[in-house]
């Protein structure tokens, strides 16, 4: 099943990638209360609570040129998107108890 496609909301707003919301519902995790990110290099981002309201808060992934999946968070700042969270090299995707 293909999953939809979203693009980041600045910077780079041409290179498509995955809301990890939808990876996370294809995986028949949308029920999950948070859920832990680590990247290749042992660097982690626990997500939970507000970051799962996507009009708030936007959770991108996409694959770099280099083959590697890169996860960013957008948060909303007012009008403006802020980028607030960011790994390279997205390893390892965990439901948190």
């Amino acid at each position: 099943m293909p999953l939809p496609t979203i693009t980041a909301p600045t910077g780079d707003t041409q290179t498509p990638g995955w809301s990890l919301l939808d990876i996370l519902a294809a995986a028949g995790l949308s029920d999950a209360k948070a859920v832990s990110l680590l990247d290749s290099e042992g660097a982690g981002l626990r997500l939970e609570g507000a970051d799962f309201d996507r009009a708030a808060t936007i959770l991108y992934v996409k694959m770099n040129r280099g083959g590697q999946l890169r996860f960013r968070r957008y948060s909303k700042r007012g009008e403006a998107w802020e980028m607030t969270g960011e790994l390279r090299g997205l390893a390892k995707i965990s439901v948190v108890d």
